[in-house]
């Protein structure tokens, strides 16, 4: 790990885990491929219109650790239209290294399957 943010979401995330995919209210994403080194899942329980709980697994480095987990943080009380956070920003709010670029595109993914289409 290179800076104490990584370390920090690496080392100290409370979403890890999953609820059964038919639970309500819960809505399931999955990214990326072991051939590529990364797998990610993100569940959102949403209640009221926002997100009042996230889930996450996932197989991959530290860096995508830290990125899915400080993703899972940042969809806290939001509502899904307002999961706008670009794989760029996730980069540098965590200081990744560029070679570790790919991992937050794969987060970003994740995220763009639970936003709804523009009208």
């Amino acid at each position: 790990m290179t800076n104490a943010t990584i370390r920090h979401y690496y080392e100290h995330c409370p979403y890890f885990g999953a609820w059964p995919e038919d639970a309500a209210d819960v809505l399931t994403t999955r990214a990326g491929s072991q051939s590529a080194g990364e797998v990610m899942q993100l569940q959102v329980k949403v209640r009221n219109g926002k997100i009042s709980d996230v889930r996450i697994q996932i197989y991959g480095c530290g860096y995508a650790i830290a990125a899915l987990a400080y993703v899972a943080e940042y969809c806290m009380g939001k509502r899904l239209s307002e999961l706008i956070i670009s794989a760029q920003e996730i980069a540098d709010a965590l200081q990744l290294p560029a070679r570790k670029l790919h991992s937050t595109l794969v987060v970003e993914s994740l995220l763009a399957q639970l936003t709804p289409p523009a009208l």
